[in-house]
């Protein structure tokens, strides 16, 4: 996206993994999965030039599903980036039947209201604001992973030695966020057994 445009308003009612993304979906030209390894050679690349925008952007999910969600931003296997002055603002990802109602989404790895990101390099330098993931409340007992109000974050063995580099950096800021469970940022990494891979850095805001 180039400085001073902005995507707003758009809505994405949908159902199922690797879903999801009302204003953009970025994934490069394969099936991306948990049982999917990364690859240094298809990757695809999405970046919000200085000034540009993303608003009021939702995605409904009427189905659960693994590694589904996001609410403005869908991107699998891709470098995405958020530069200094661009926006991700008051975009939702809710969990509702086609009717409307809310339902708990149990057992499941997904859910950005700004932005969700499997396998992906991800620089944020702008502004995630007042993006919620939307659901009841969780009265499961199955693994339950749905928390990134702001930003979730999802990597399958992005590990040196595939030459894959996954990690995040955030040195913006990500504001007025929530989610049912998890926070602002959720981070989930299988790389080898959970040791290589989990690096988060964030900035001082």
């Amino acid at each position: 996206m180039q400085a001073g445009s902005t995507i707003q308003g758009c809505r994405l009612v949908t159902s199922g993994a690797q879903a999801g993304g009302a204003a953009v979906s970025i994934l490069a030209n394969r099936a991306p999965g948990v049982t999917t390894s990364p690859s240094s050679s298809n990757r695809a690349s999405f970046t919000m030039q200085g000034g540009s925008s993303i608003v009021d952007c939702d995605t409904q999910l009427t189905a659960n599903g693994t590694l589904s969600g996001g609410g403005a931003i869908h991107a699998a296997d891709a470098d995405v980036s958020i530069q200094a002055g661009a926006s991700v603002r008051s975009s939702d990802l809710a969990y509702r039947t086609s009717a409307g109602v809310l339902f708990d989404p149990t057992g499941t790895r997904q859910g950005g209201g700004g932005l969700f990101a499997n396998n992906c390099k991800v620089d944020i330098a702008g502004t995630v604001d007042a993006c919620n993931v939307v659901s009841s409340v969780n009265v499961g007992t199955g693994n339950f992973y749905a928390g990134g109000g702001g930003v979730f974050l999802y990597d399958y063995g992005c590990t040196t030695n595939r030459a894959v580099d996954c990690r995040a950096t955030v040195s913006g800021t990500i504001s007025n966020c929530s989610a049912i469970a998890g926070g602002g940022v959720f981070y989930w990494s299988e790389a080898d057994g959970y040791d290589q891979g989990d690096d988060l850095w964030t900035g001082p805001n």
